[in-house]
């Protein structure tokens, strides 16, 4: 992946991670966003970090999306700006031809047909041509800029069901495409949710991670979420979460990247070269 050679020192930056991404054809290939610092990338499992060469319009890049099947190609959604994409491995970057009605656009998912979602400040919004143009996909919401959907999950085994979080408003799920939405029967302690991840290979165990609250599960299909996780990043303001084909985690906090890989049993700091 194409990358500079500047590393930057974690004491210089905020190391506010919004976002991680792993390449599922290489593994030890990940993308980072930093609120206000751009995107970052490893070659070496989050050993390392460096800034991309090519970086989006807008700093303020609040979630990537790596589209499967094709992983030159990148989306990232922007507070203020919309959303852009890359299709060289996040080396340039073009703002999307249409964006959803509100540009202040907080999160990101896709199914493998290739229909995207995007959470906003207005709610949520599907494209089914490549963002081209978007829909707003808000049935049983209360649209509300205050507690906006930051998380959207799409489940690879059950066509039509997304799970969405809310920052302050915990969790919610939908079967048949963002057409209607319920609220989970259990709530995470923590209703500040930031990322929500399906564990690859059973779509019954969720994962959420929360500002304050760390790492909740679900191991119902995102009905419970009344378990936290048993350790959690030494950072309990998380910002994203990401899980690879094995099952790794890795959250993005307020003080950098952390992983997993045990169900978040224990967390390991992954910080060197990030801001």
């Amino acid at each position: 992946r194409a990358a500079n050679s500047n590393t930057i020192s974690l004491t210089t930056q905020t190391g506010r991670v919004s976002s991680v991404v792993v390449d599922p054809g290489a593994p030890a290939t990940l993308y980072a966003a930093v609120d206000g610092g751009g995107v970052f990338t490893s070659s070496n499992s989050g050993a390392s970090w460096s800034a991309t060469v090519g970086q989006p319009a807008s700093n303020r890049v609040q979630k990537l999306l790596l589209v499967a099947g094709a992983p030159t190609t990148l989306y990232a959604a922007t507070y203020g700006s919309g959303v852009f994409f890359s299709t060289n491995s996040a080396s340039s970057w073009s703002a999307c031809t249409g964006q959803p009605a509100n540009p202040n656009v907080l999160a990101l998912s896709a199914t493998a047909s290739g229909t995207l979602y995007a959470g906003t400040e207005g709610g949520v919004f599907a494209s089914l041509d490549g963002c081209a143009s978007w829909s707003p996909v808000n049935g049983g919401l209360t649209v509300d800029a205050a507690k906006p959907p930051l998380a959207i999950a799409v489940d690879p085994n059950a066509a039509g069901t997304l799970y969405a979080g809310f920052d302050g408003a915990g969790v919610y799920k939908s079967i048949n495409s963002g057409g209607a939405w319920t609220a989970a029967s259990t709530q995470p302690a923590n209703l500040r949710v930031k990322a929500l991840v399906i564990k690859p290979g059973d779509s019954s165990k969720l994962f959420a991670a929360t500002y304050g609250g760390g790492v909740f599960q679900s191991t119902d299909s995102g009905q419970n979420w009344n378990v936290a996780c048993a350790t959690q990043p030494a950072n309990l303001n998380l910002l994203s979460l990401v899980i690879d084909a094995s099952g790794k985690l890795y959250a993005g906090s307020e003080a950098g990247v952390f992983v997993s890989s045990n169900d978040c049993a224990n967390w390991t700091a992954l910080n060197t070269g990030m801001p």
